[in-house]
């Protein structure tokens, strides 16, 4: 009888994806450092909420991007009220 499958098993892990995590830069050290300070100056001058609006749409549209890149579908709505 075989280990296939079974939680208890001594073989490397089946789940490859567990071995093959990545991280990735997606802009280069000093891009970072020059958006850090816009954000910074932005929240100072009282433009916080924009600037946070601005953040996590462009930062939604980053992770969807990759999401789909690596072959991941976002669930529909239909989809994570069926898990309830």
């Amino acid at each position: 009888m075989g280990n296939n499958g079974n939680l208890g098993g001594n073989n490397a892990p089946s789940n490859r994806s567990a071995s093959s995590i990545h991280e990735i830069d997606l802009l280069p050290d000093d891009a970072t450092h020059d958006l850090h300070s816009i954000a910074d100056w932005m929240i100072v001058i009282g433009y916080g909420r924009e600037c946070f609006q601005v953040y996590g749409s462009i930062r939604k549209s980053a992770v969807e991007l990759y999401f789909r890149h690596l072959g991941i579908q976002r669930p529909s709505i239909g989809n994570v009220q069926l898990l309830d």
